[in-house]
């Protein structure tokens, strides 16, 4: 995780004549990508195995729906400590600040996209990893009465089972619709705007047309160690330790 010196210390490097900032500049830390492209693997094993079923592909739908959990166990604890467009102060936004974006989305204003998360973007990353924080632990104390049960359904009874049961089903359909909204926000950014969105989160580079302050970007080992420690320890303590 990059170090970060508060926002009083970040310097300025937009670009006097064109106010772009010099080449493209490092908005997604690594952890950040990893966390993005890892999630996106787990979450479609999880969807694959969940409705095609079976004893082997339901034991990988534990295994996936465990590695969702500690994925956004970290991702919780990184919007506090990670890089600055990792954070969530940094792209959490009020209804004012969505409904001006979508203003100028719907009037073509800005050639390039915001660094970081827009406003609704950033909407979307709190609704995604909600849904996602639910259906996990909800997987957890689930059933589907046949074979298989999470790890902690034997603390609760067979009827609460079965409601989370339903909820995590629930959950589940709505993460697919916002995974597909995200889809299709994503191509529309790509192929119609001409916005390398892909590309930036595979290389952490983004080049932007507005003028922001660019913190440096120095990942902290210390800081990431220590999330991903705490995020192992918070995860395998509630799996294993009720």
């Amino acid at each position: 995780m990059p170090a970060m010196k508060g926002p009083e210390t970040i310097q300025q490097t937009k670009h006097p004549a064109d106010g772009q900032l010099p080449g493209a500049s490092v908005i997604w830390d690594l952890p950040t990508r990893l966390f993005h492209w890892i999630l996106a693997l787990a979450f479609g094993t999880s969807v694959y195995t969940g409705y095609t079923g079976g004893f082997t592909q339901m034991e990988i739908h534990l295994a996936s729906g465990q590695l969702i959990l500690w994925l956004v166990t970290f991702r919780l604890i990184w919007g506090f400590v990670g890089h600055y467009w990792s954070r969530f102060s940094s792209f959490l936004s009020g209804p004012s600040a969505i409904k001006t974006y979508l203003r100028h989305l719907a009037t073509g204003e800005g050639s390039q996209p915001a660094p970081g998360h827009n406003p609704l973007g950033g909407l979307s990353v709190i609704a995604m990893l909600t849904l996602l924080a639910i259906q996990a632990v909800t997987g957890l104390f689930s059933n589907d009465d046949i074979m298989t049960e999470g790890p902690l359904a034997h603390l609760i009874s067979h009827e609460a089972s079965r409601q989370l049961t339903e909820v995590h089903a629930l959950c589940a359909a709505l993460l697919m619709i916002l995974v597909f909204l995200h889809l299709t926000a994503v191509f529309w950014y790509v192929f119609w705007r001409r916005h390398p969105l892909i590309r930036s989160m595979v290389t952490g580079r983004q080049t932007v047309s507005l003028p922001v302050a660019a913190p440096e970007y120095r990942l902290s080992w210390l800081r990431l160690v220590l999330a991903l420690a705490t995020a192992t320890l918070l995860t395998y303590g509630l799996i294993n330790w009720l």
